[in-house]
């Protein structure tokens, strides 16, 4: 695929993020390396979004763990209409002090950092 790709005249990005959120919450900008590699990361939030790793006792992931993936920020929506069940189980208010923000939006994607 990369050698039918001229990305010299064009800008790629790989973006992603759930409707609870905007739809688009982080992003990468797809290189040549990328794409060759065969893996395009999703990189960092957009600004005024924080995008967080935990493992299953919801503490930060060190630099090559697996962990899920929490959503905060500006965009995340505030709640499942008539459903606080739902909202109680996607919006985690038992994070780490230093998770930032407010009750983030639990992505349930299983990442790496």
């Amino acid at each position: 695929m990369a050698d039918h790709m001229n990305l010299k005249n064009i800008r790629l990005y790989n973006l992603f993020g759930p409707a609870e959120c905007t739809l688009t919450s982080v992003y990468h900008e797809v290189t040549r390396e990328d794409i060759e590699r065969g893996e395009i990361p999703i990189d960092r939030p957009f600004p005024n979004m924080q995008a967080f790793i935990f493992d299953e006792y919801r503490q930060h992931v060190i630099p090559g763990q697996v962990g899920e993936l929490y959503l905060g920020g500006v965009q995340r929506f505030p709640g499942y209409f008539g459903r606080n069940d739902l909202t109680d189980q996607m919006l985690s208010r038992l994070l780490p002090a230093n998770a930032g923000g407010d009750s983030p939006f639990r992505e349930r994607a299983t990442t790496k950092y």
